[in-house]
């Protein structure tokens, strides 16, 4: 499948996944299946668990995203949210250390600091 294609695919699932996740996820394995090991799939996959509170699923895809793309700001989110929400929240703290540290963020950086505020916010909820 080229580069044009799979665009294209992606699009038509994307559209796909606000009626029917089930086929979404469906089309996305069959890519997957075919050895196309693209980020954007992986994402939209995670994206389509997470929101359905498949957390667990939602982790391992954004694991997939990262480990193509360490510095996703995206999928390190989404891959801390799903832990957090899953309830692995010493994992979610991990991963929150992993890309501080893989993107050069110094603790008492701004960046930083506004990461450990949503931290603290989603604490006192």
């Amino acid at each position: 499948m080229g580069d044009d294609a799979l665009r294209r695919k992606i699009k038509e699932i994307q559209a796909l996944s606000v009626k029917s996740c089930d086929k979404a996820l469906a089309e996305l394995d069959e890519i997957i299946n075919q050895g196309i090991e693209s980020g954007v799939v992986w994402m939209l996959k995670a994206s389509i668990h997470f929101q359905r509170d498949e957390y667990p699923l939602a982790a391992k895809a954004f694991l997939k995203v990262i480990q193509r793309k360490p510095k996703s700001e995206d999928a390190s989110l989404g891959l801390f949210h799903s832990l957090w929400s899953g309830g692995e929240t010493d994992a979610a703290f991990e991963e929150m250390k992993r890309y501080f540290k893989e993107v050069g963020l110094d603790s008492k950086s701004q960046t930083a600091q506004d990461y450990w505020s949503i931290v603290k916010e989603i604490n006192e909820s």
